[in-house]
């Protein structure tokens, strides 16, 4: 299971992305009061905003994904090196 992180703001200002246990130690507070605040967007002690954010996706998901992208292409049986590889931005500005 991932961890939660909260981007946590003081007077508007970004300090970082923490877990509630690291918030907890931090700034004095409940474990859950990220999670409340965050959905209500209260302000803690008049100056603590925060922000749900979802986790970096783990490298070994990245690394497995990109394994059988690659996999899928090599065994197509397609002369790979013919086929051009372009960006959507590329299409839409008419570039060959």
């Amino acid at each position: 299971m991932r961890s939660v992180y909260y981007n946590l703001y003081d007077c508007g200002q970004k300090i970082g992305a923490y877990t509630p246990m690291e918030l907890q130690t931090m700034i004095h507070c409940r474990r859950s009061l990220p999670c409340e605040y965050a959905a209500d967007g209260k302000t803690y002690h008049g100056r603590y905003t925060f922000e749900r954010i979802e986790p970096p996706a783990r490298n070994e998901d990245i690394a497995t994904r990109w394994e059988q992208a690659t996999r899928r292409l090599r065994t197509s049986g397609y002369d790979l090196g013919r086929i051009k590889i372009m960006l959507e931005e590329d299409n839409a500005n008419g570039q060959d």
